[in-house]
């Protein structure tokens, strides 16, 4: 994704390390002034506001924010999919309309991604 955003040739690019969910990358980078990593913009936004040295990069001069994934000026994000085998009913239904609705809002901004729906 980064290599064909980037329009890097990426079979020359490889990790020199992995750092596996959010926290291990925002540690990564706090630890390792050469790190880089991808991780989601609320734990970054919420690291930064805990005082962890790290800096959310801007792409494009565009801010790296929630606001700016929110609004698609950020160039790089992407969304979360919930997938069912067939067309959904009963309790998975219920489920994904429930994901779907705005009363979901208060959890996933708890977790840091960024709401569909306010």
């Amino acid at each position: 994704m980064f290599a064909r955003h980037l329009k890097l040739a990426d079979d020359g690019l490889r990790a020199s390390a992995e750092a596996g969910e959010n926290e291990a990358g925002i540690r990564a980078v706090a630890e390792n002034p050469d790190a880089i990593v991808y991780i989601s913009v609320g734990e970054a936004e919420r690291a930064v506001r805990r005082g962890t040295p790290i800096k959310p990069l801007p792409l494009q001069q565009v801010a790296s924010t929630i606001r700016n994934v929110r609004s698609n000026y950020y160039p790089l994000s992407r969304p979360l999919t919930l997938v069912t085998r067939g067309v959904p009913s009963g309790a998975a239904k219920q489920f994904l309309d429930f994901a779907m609705s705005s009363q979901v809002t208060d959890l996933i901004r708890e977790y840091s991604f960024v709401p569909y729906l306010d």
